[in-house]
């Protein structure tokens, strides 16, 4: 039987012969999924809570930290299928938070499977009221579950309930069974006229807090089997305590929000006081206006000052949307001038002579000579 350190020994030899893609690019690009069940029972019932994988890549090692609410009672543990081939180890006291963990030598092809890892028994607490609901979770640290490579493995996590009803959901007459007699009774409620009593929260299969035909063909498929179907309790409704949140505008550089209300109860979003009209954070959001252009005008160069590019920025939060580039000052070509004034002549080396005129020229700004300045004489050229 190959086990999977053989497959990974041939399938590495194969790549340096370049005959196979990467292993990578064989492997499954689904993460692994861990399920907590999410479960319903009378005050002080017992019930077990399964947690399931699937898309497993063959975990060898893992741990995971389980934390539950007061109102119920970890009562035992046992691992489960998908887990059979690792060693198996729980805390030495059940309470909230507590630690599980499996790890094993090897896997084969065949040990891999989905399924169940872990059944957690649980005992509701005989004073819990209907409707309650305790929260069932399950988390792990980056590097705590590994493969049989010992490589980390990113695993998704659903977390789950136990809600706690005074009723079995689908028994329509509280004889403890659901079969076809409560169909019956959930269809003659539909359409009315019919005298029976029944409880109308266990009729409301799918929470959704209607009785129609939806919850007739879902508890049909209960009854006969094969399709997979939960049965769910019906929550009360909701007696909402709202919290108004205030409209806001948006800017240029944050999102605004329309009016709404978020019940702190059942964290739902509405958009009126009275919870009549439910919509999500998501359509509360205003996204952001567009910014107010102006325009940053060009400057030109010159020999003395640098120029800038032009540029474009919002008026309303001043955000640079082009920034303006600086470009250097223009350059002249410049030659030296050599004035010949006295020309050897002795006189005029003796007195004082003014040249007014600059030391360089450039063709760019051309030249203009002026006169030459003596004392008690004119410069005739």
């Amino acid at each position: 039987m190959k086990t999977k350190r053989i497959i990974s020994i041939l399938l590495t030899s194969l790549m340096l012969l370049n005959f196979i893609v990467p292993v990578s690019a064989l492997a499954e690009t689904e993460n692994a999924v861990i399920t907590v069940e999410s479960i319903s029972d009378a005050p002080g019932a017992t019930v077990d809570v399964n947690v399931t994988i699937k898309n497993n890549p063959g975990i060898l090692g893992a741990s995971v930290k389980l934390e539950y609410e007061s109102g119920i009672t970890l009562l035992g543990a046992t691992s489960g299928e998908a887990f059979s081939p690792l060693t198996f180890s729980k805390p030495g006291k059940f309470i909230s938070p507590c630690s599980f963990g499996w790890d094993g030598q090897e896997l084969s092809e065949e040990e891999i499977k989905d399924g169940t890892i872990l059944t957690l028994k649980f005992q509701i607490d005989e004073t819990a009221e209907s409707g309650s609901e305790y929260d069932v979770k399950l988390s792990y640290v980056d590097g705590d579950i590994v493969d049989y490579n010992i490589l980390p493995v990113d695993v998704d996590i659903v977390n789950g309930t136990v809600s706690v009803v005074d009723y079995i959901p689908g028994d329509l007459n509280d004889d403890k069974k659901v079969n076809m007699t409560d169909v019956i009774l959930l269809r003659r409620h539909i359409v009315g006229g019919y005298e029976q009593i029944i409880n109308e929260n266990a009729a409301d299969v799918n929470n959704d807090q209607r009785r129609n035909m939806t919850d007739v063909i879902l508890m049909r498929r209960y009854i006969v089997g094969g399709y997979g179907i939960e049965l769910l309790p019906s929550k009360p409704t909701c007696t909402h305590t709202m919290e108004a949140i205030a409209y806001k505008a948006p800017s240029c550089t944050e999102e605004g929000n329309i009016a709404y209300w978020n019940c702190t109860k059942c964290n739902q979003y509405y958009l009126d006081e009275n919870g009549t009209s439910v919509t999500t954070l998501e359509d509360t959001v205003i996204a952001k206006t567009n910014h107010s252009i102006v325009i940053d005008t060009a400057v030109e160069p010159t020999y003395d000052n640098e120029g800038l590019t032009e540029g474009k920025h919002c008026s309303v939060c001043n955000t640079v949307i082009v920034a303006q580039e600086v470009i250097p000052k223009l350059e002249r070509n410049e030659y030296p001038i050599t004035y010949h004034i006295h020309n050897n002549d002795n006189y005029l080396a003796s007195i004082a002579i003014e040249n007014p005129n600059p030391a360089s020229y450039s063709k760019e700004e051309g030249l203009v000579l002026q006169d030459l300045i003596v004392k008690g004489y004119n410069f005739v050229g």
